[in-house]
């Protein structure tokens, strides 16, 4: 007897926005609307391969990558509703309580990627295709921000924060959804290069000379055109891998 339900299925994507198409799609009706842990977790990488090096991008090496966040959410096709033959695409919105919100989440720390577990619930079994979470500001010493990276380049100290607090979407890749029918972890990852397409660090500069070659929203050292490139990079850099 099986106790989970297998899903064969080819997806995919018709150029209208929004319409889903399954075909050879199985399911054990004796587990029909059955739930599984899911995890979400949170890290940085360094390139679209690899989780464990060291962050560099551009000569840039990135010591520090901080995020606050909230409103951790899944957009999956439930068992239940691919048995009953809709496609319509539902939303699971994780407990707050296990979103750390009231303080910063590290993704890169001395240098070092590190994996962040953001929520852990039971979730409808099925194919999911997206997290999103909503940018939230904490404060530091210096700065007001949701999220922000330090570094050195060229041996000179780089810091680089946006206070933005939009929603952002991570997808899945590759299949464009993934089959959650056991425990499970999903990964959101925030590739280093992707955020810094279109960048030349090298133009970045110390304006005020006070040491620190400050990227931000308050142009303190005439950094605003590389800034508002970063912002644009945010969405794009984002993906979800299983």
């Amino acid at each position: 007897m099986r106790n989970i339900f297998n899903i064969l299925f080819i997806v995919s994507f018709s150029l209208l926005p929004g319409f889903l198409m399954f075909s050879c799609v199985e399911l054990d009706e004796n587990n029909e609307g059955a739930y599984s842990e899911l995890k979400i977790n949170l890290t940085a990488a360094a390139s679209s391969g690899d989780l464990e090096d060291a962050v560099y991008v551009g000569g840039l090496q990135i010591d520090d990558f901080e995020i606050a966040l909230s409103d951790l959410s899944v957009s999956y096709l439930s068992e239940a509703g691919i048995n009953a033959g809709m496609d319509r695409m539902e939303s699971f919105a994780f407990n707050d309580q296990n979103v750390k919100s009231d303080g910063s989440l590290k993704l890169v720390e001395d240098g070092k990627p590190r994996s962040n577990l953001l929520g852990k619930e039971n979730t409808p079994n099925g194919l999911y295709q997206e997290v999103a979470f909503h940018l939230e500001k904490t404060s530091s010493a210096n700065t007001s921000h949701s999220l922000k990276l330090e570094g050195i380049f060229e041996g000179k100290e780089v810091m680089l924060w946006t206070g933005n607090e939009d929603w952002l979407k991570a997808k899945a890749t590759n299949t464009h959804a993934y089959t959650i029918y056991s425990n499970s972890v999903l990964t959101l990852v925030f590739e280093v290069e992707k955020l810094f397409e279109n960048i030349e660090i090298s133009s970045a500069k110390d304006g005020n000379n006070d040491g620190l070659i400050e990227i931000g929203p308050n142009n303190e050292d005439g950094n605003h055109t590389i800034f508002l490139a970063f912002e644009q990079n945010l969405q794009k850099a984002l993906q979800l891998r299983k």
